[in-house]
């Protein structure tokens, strides 16, 4: 056995699941992993000299390039084991790191990594191979560079890892994904390092598993992706203390640590306001609300933005926002199906600024929302006539009026 070999068998880390709760569908990780898979399932049918010349053809060649190739090559794969190994990984790390960043980030750090693991692929083969016919396929240079990023912004994520050792039965354990990210850069650069002063190979692309795993790495560093992987964490760990599975003033205390760094974070005061809440300072709680409120606003998010103000409306039914911020909260309260609390927020409107048009607009809404909804015509009647009698010359006169006509005669 010589020393590639020894040293590639001794440890190999097999990733089979995170502690992560996905919160979103990862479409472009599913995607790339379907696309492989349908190459392969293609390839299948050629055997001997067709599947090489497939490989030659679809595959990235050092010595003679192409620019389809830097792309088609990530998704030829020279067995069902290359296939395997490679969307383990995907599967495992990609849907973490696409639902955090989002999938055209996604994308782009993937195919990026691709991109950089072929120029120092190339650059290596260049250097201490001259001449030599190496033609690359495979996912693993792209999927090592989500890996990379991955470990920075996800530092806090456990791997649960089987390490299969030479003629030694699988162990398990549970690792940091940054300790099985270091591990495997560690792993690659070695064996390419052991290649480069045996000349020799084991036929995989150790370099190329480098470029994209660096590449990453300096992502996450550029862009200070440990920060904002130390932001999500404590909102998880936030989650995980209103169910008192963790220590409620230990997180309340992450949480600010956070917060003095981000003070217009909605979702951070929010995560504040509830354990705060669940600690029995409802005042305090209902002012980390508000305050979370218009930021939720300002960046669309104007379910959250109804929730926080539920949770403030449930001990203090008599708070109101500015007219505009209410009326759009009213409107999402009806949206996600809180008529009760829509038709109290509207209420408000009316009463709080009488003199606006928001209120005209709210008492008609109030109105609907009792017919159509809570099923109580009479309310609706009632409103619908309030808003002829308060507001006589409003564009919306019309509509109270024929709507309370089809109310019934009796409630005209």
């Amino acid at each position: 056995m010589d020393l590639i070999t020894l040293i590639t068998q001794l440890i190999v880390p097999l990733p089979i699941r995170t502690d992560r709760t996905l919160r979103q569908v990862p479409y472009v990780t599913y995607s790339l992993c379907f696309l492989c898979i349908f190459v392969h399932l293609y390839c299948l049918q050629l055997t001997g000299y067709d599947k090489e010349m497939y490989n030659h053809q679809w595959g990235f060649s050092v010595t003679h390039p192409s620019l389809i190739t830097v792309l088609t090559h990530g998704f030829v794969h020279a067995d069902a084991f290359h296939l395997l190994g490679n969307l383990l990984i995907l599967w495992i790390v990609g849907t973490v790191l696409e639902c955090g960043i989002g999938s055209a980030m996604f994308a782009l750090v993937y195919f990026t990594g691709q991109i950089m693991a072929l120029l120092l692929h190339g650059i290596m083969i260049k250097l201490f191979y001259p001449g030599q016919e190496a033609v690359l396929i495979g996912a693993s240079g792209a999927i090592a560079g989500v890996t990379g990023l991955a470990a920075f912004r996800y530092f806090y994520v456990r791997v649960f890892t089987g390490l299969v050792l030479v003629v030694i039965p699988v162990y398990f354990f549970w690792f940091p994904l940054w300790v099985y990210a270091a591990y495997f850069g560690g792993h690659e650069l070695l064996l390419g390092l052991v290649q480069v002063v045996s000349g020799t190979s084991d036929g995989v692309a150790h370099w190329a598993h480098i470029g994209g795993i660096a590449l990453g790495a300096l992502v996450g560093v550029l862009f200070q992706e440990s920060k904002e992987g130390q932001r999500e964490n404590v909102l998880q760990e936030s989650a995980k203390a209103a169910t008192g599975e963790v220590s409620q003033y230990q997180s309340l205390a992450d949480l600010e640590a956070v917060h003095r760094e981000r003070p217009n974070d909605p979702e951070i005061l929010d995560a504040m306001a509830g354990l705060v809440m669940l600690q029995g300072d409802t005042y305090h709680s209902a002012e980390l609300y508000l305050d979370a409120i218009p930021h939720f606003l300002a960046v669309n998010q104007n379910d959250r933005a109804a929730i926080s103000y539920l949770n403030v409306l449930h001990h203090y039914p008599e708070t109101v926002l500015e007219a505009r911020d209410q009326m759009i909260i009213a409107s999402a309260l009806e949206t996600s199906g809180h008529y009760q609390e829509a038709v109290q927020a509207f209420g408000l409107v009316y009463q709080t600024y009488p003199t606006s048009a928001d209120a005209e607009n709210a008492l008609l809404r109030a109105a609907q929302l009792y017919h159509r909804h809570l099923h109580d015509n009479g309310m609706a009647a009632t409103i619908y006539a309030r808003l002829l009698k308060d507001y006589p010359a409003s564009p919306l006169s019309s509509m109270a009026r024929e709507r309370l006509k089809q109310l019934g005669p009796d409630k005209a």
